[in-house]
């Protein structure tokens, strides 16, 4: 068989079934008086991880000091919420806007070297919009 019998084959086939299709029956929208109304509202919680990139210069000793040994991130868990809120201002196109707020958090491990060696601990919180 040749490549132009097969196209012509799977045209003809494809393009039926797009015929077909557009006669089927018409069923009964499932919720009419939910999608008749133009706005509809909504909600959602998602989970997000949070984390830093820390990123050291060349002369990161001499700059911190000599006791710093090392910066270490813990990432952790957060949440989100948003409103989901559409508008259908006609059958075929929607205008949906979904504004969110994420709460997480993230720690720094401050590692220091010397006479007393000693580690510190410092959170940080942060809240986008």
């Amino acid at each position: 068989m040749s490549a132009k019998r097969i196209f012509t084959f799977l045209s003809a086939v494809l393009l039926s079934l797009n015929a077909w299709s557009q006669h089927a029956p018409q069923s009964a929208m499932n919720r009419a008086e939910y999608y008749g109304d133009p706005i509809h509202f909504g909600f959602y919680l998602g989970v997000n991880r949070t984390n830093f990139v820390i990123t050291t210069v060349s002369n990161w000793r001499t700059v911190a000091g000599d006791s710093l040994k090392s910066i270490l991130s813990k990432p952790s868990t957060g949440f989100n919420l948003g409103i989901v809120s559409e508008w259908a201002f006609n059958q075929y196109a929607t205008l949906r806007f979904v504004p969110d707020i994420a709460f997480g958090s993230r720690e720094l491990e401050y590692h220091f070297a010397g006479q007393d060696t000693f580690d510190i601990v410092k959170r940080v919180e942060s809240t986008f919009l």
